[in-house]
């Protein structure tokens, strides 16, 4: 393995995707417009649509039966998480253009003995 191919896996390990796949109460209570109690009520008396996942104390929901709750495909629904979505694409996009770019000038012969990766 290269230094460069190194570093290219060590930036994508160090890069989270911004889209989750859950939300937790605080969340659906913002993009449902009612506040974190309400939620919480609508939990204990069964009236939320959407089923909780809990994992011990935690309460989460899933992103793709909330963004089907509100009518919308989850893969073509606008706003925040279609935003999020678009700029990790575009970010992994300009991580690959700028690898590219650096194989480029590492492998170009004018630059030999030049340009070295620590």
């Amino acid at each position: 393995m290269t230094d460069l191919d190194e570093a290219n896996r060590r930036l994508r390990a160090q890069y989270r995707h911004p889209e989750r796949a859950t939300l937790t109460v605080e969340q659906l209570a913002q993009v449902l417009g009612v506040s974190r109690k309400k939620i919480y009520e609508m939990i204990q008396t069964n009236e939320l649509p959407i089923a909780p996942i809990r994992l011990g104390r935690r309460i989460l929901f899933s992103r793709a039966k909330v963004e089907e709750f509100l009518g919308r495909d989850p893969d073509l629904s606008g706003g925040p998480l279609r935003e999020a979505q678009q700029e990790a694409e575009h970010y992994r996009e300009t991580l690959e253009h700028v690898i590219d770019l650096c194989r480029r000038v590492l492998n170009d012969p004018r630059n030999r003995g030049r340009a070295r990766l620590h």
